[in-house]
């Protein structure tokens, strides 16, 4: 089935969708996170990439609290945070304590800087 053109994408899309609505039980951009995932893999090595769904469960498990405490905080916010409530947020913060710098340079080639200052300043973790 992984075979396929993109399926990759869409398995990690699924697991992570899973990690977020059990976290912020929210409805997302669904066209927005298959882009994002598509880039975000990119930061990856092949050795984090052959056990992202480990790396990942590891993340989630040792930051549960404070991922509950981010999106709760700003779930009830007027200002927008465009990736934290999408499930991609995972891949994002988990890059932004593991290789915030790669994250940083690479992130304007396809989004707005804008989006990831607001995603690292609710994560604790200000870019300036």
């Amino acid at each position: 089935m992984y075979e396929l053109p993109g399926m990759e994408d869409i398995a990690l899309l699924s697991k992570l969708e899973s990690q977020f609505y059990r976290l912020a039980g929210r409805d997302f951009d669904f066209e927005l996170s298959q882009d994002a995932v598509s880039y975000l893999k990119g930061l990856y090595s092949a050795e984090e990439l052959a056990s992202l769904d480990s790396l990942l469960d590891h993340f989630v498990q040792s930051n549960e609290s404070r991922l509950r405490s981010v999106y709760d905080a700003y779930a009830a916010t007027p200002e927008r945070v465009l990736f934290l409530f999408q499930p991609e947020s995972l891949l994002i913060l988990e890059r932004l304590d593991k290789d915030l710098h790669r994250l940083e340079e690479s992130w304007v080639e396809r989004f707005p800087r804008k989006e990831l200052e607001a995603i690292a300043s609710a994560w604790g973790t200000p870019l300036d």
